[in-house]
């Protein structure tokens, strides 16, 4: 008896070329009024020298509760969605976006891309692995939504040179952000300097998420410590602080206060 097995992809923010397709963009984020229309366009290269019969199905990924009576058909539209690619060909897929009036916060749909091999009969040539390449869309409303988020439990570990710290965030809006930031270590009023918190995976309405980042080389005397954390985001635009607090004890490990 032959299985298939499927792997789900979400690609997020990185480009990826296997398994006979490549698609670009990988990631599409607008911002729009309500009403307002958009459009744009994929385009899907067969890597290889087979043909393709390639397939792309549109899914709900995150709704927020006010856009749940908003169905992806209603504000997102694909201009095929099976088609053949030969050896080495790429097409273009139009995509038409209308905002509609009542959208709240954004709206967002994932686009799930599979190929499928045919032979030299112009069959469907059987997979043991069928590999699903889902490709994010978000559309913020503009003036729809309403930025909020809470700095949470800030974790560090480490020794006297090597600092590793965690900072929780709750997206308390109802829009996805997509934060960064930076750990100021202070000490008696002097920075010693900072920690880069690596901007990674969106945080949706009314979740959390953990944002880590690491540094070397800071050589601390034993004592007390402040971190202060500055989290940001360009779009939409905002800028949280907190403070917490450490110390480095005798034998140079670090221990939260």
């Amino acid at each position: 008896m032959r299985h298939c097995w499927i792997f789900l992809i979400i690609l997020f923010s990185f480009t990826y070329a296997q398994a006979g397709i490549s698609i670009d963009p990988l990631r599409i984020e607008l911002t729009a009024k309500p009403g307002q229309l958009l459009e744009g366009s994929y385009t899907i290269t067969n890597t290889d020298t087979q043909p393709l019969i390639v397939t792309i199905q549109s899914k709900n990924y995150f709704t927020l509760e006010e856009n749940k009576k908003i169905a992806i058909e209603d504000w997102f539209k694909l201009s095929s969605k099976k088609f053949r690619l030969n050896g080495k060909d790429s097409k273009k897929i139009m995509y038409n976006i209308t905002v509609p009036q009542q959208a709240q916060g954004f709206l967002m749909v994932l686009n799930s891309f599979s190929s499928e091999k045919l032979n030299p009969q112009g069959d469907v040539q059987k997979e043991m692995l069928n590999i699903v390449y889902s490709v994010p869309v978000y559309v913020r409303i503009e003036g729809k939504q309403k930025v909020g988020a809470e700095i949470g439990k800030i974790e560090i570990a480490g020794d006297s040179n090597n600092l590793h710290v965690m900072v929780k965030i709750h997206n308390t809006g109802n829009t996805y952000l997509r934060p960064y930031g930076t750990i100021e270590i202070i000490r008696k009023g002097k920075s010693l300097g900072s920690i880069t918190l690596k901007q990674g995976w969106p945080v949706f309405p009314d979740k959390i998420e953990s944002y880590r980042g690491k540094q070397g080389g800071f050589n601390l005397k034993p004592g007390k410590y402040t971190m202060v954390v500055k989290i940001y985001s360009d779009k939409p635009d905002f800028q949280f602080k907190k403070k917490a607090h450490f110390r480095i004890t005798k034998k140079g490990t670090v221990k939260c206060k």
